[in-house]
């Protein structure tokens, strides 16, 4: 089951790179060159600040677990939206539809993973699910200035500008906190939980 869930996404990177090498060409643009991603660097040092194993795993699996909720949220609106252009809408749909039927599949594994984990272990994931999602509504103001600038876009600086470096995208936290109840991390009250193993 993780084997397959493991291909789809694969596949589903390789679909979206040739959809966007698609769109180059009949644009005529160049290819974007960007990998200096905001949440990429949060990965990076939230990994940097772990001092023990299970931290670095728990925290890989944390910011799995939001991303894959969030993408499918997004990938949900984006879905539904017959007004964005005809490649972009069926690639998305067809990514949507193949995250929605593997979703059980993750929800199955992560509620393994979590019901073997103490007490300790199970907040440390929660609070770390958590702060994903905020991470995850950064603006990429970098990457959006890397695309302006390779289009010569007319007014970029001040577009960029109106936008400001807040976090004003609408996160769909629902979903993460149906997640963290769905795979049994909840918070409970902390006399049922005497587990101090770690």
């Amino acid at each position: 089951m993780v084997s397959e869930v493991l291909l789809d996404e694969a596949l589903h990177t390789r679909m979206s790179i040739m959809a966007c090498n698609y769109i180059y060409d009949m644009r005529g643009v160049p290819p974007l060159d960007f990998a200096d991603f905001n949440l990429v660097h949060w990965r990076d040092r939230l990994l940097a600040e772990c001092g023990a194993e299970w931290e670095r795993r728990l925290t890989r699996f944390a910011i799995a677990s939001a991303s894959e909720t969030l993408i499918t949220d997004y990938l949900k609106i984006m879905a539904e939206d017959s007004s964005i252009q005809a490649i972009c809408h069926e690639v998305t749909r067809t990514h949507a539809m193949d995250e929605w039927a593997h979703s059980s599949a993750f929800s199955f594994v992560a509620t393994d993973i979590v019901q073997g984990l103490s007490y300790k272990e199970r907040e440390y994931l929660r609070s770390t699910i958590l702060k994903t999602v905020q991470m995850f509504a950064n603006n990429e103001l970098n990457a959006w200035a890397a695309v302006f600038s390779s289009l010569s876009f007319p007014h970029a600086q001040d577009i960029l500008h109106d936008i400001g470096d807040s976090n004003e995208i609408g996160v769909y936290t629902n979903s993460v906190e149906n997640l963290i109840d769905r795979i049994g991390l909840a918070r409970q009250p902390y006399a049922e939980h005497q587990d101090v193993r770690v």
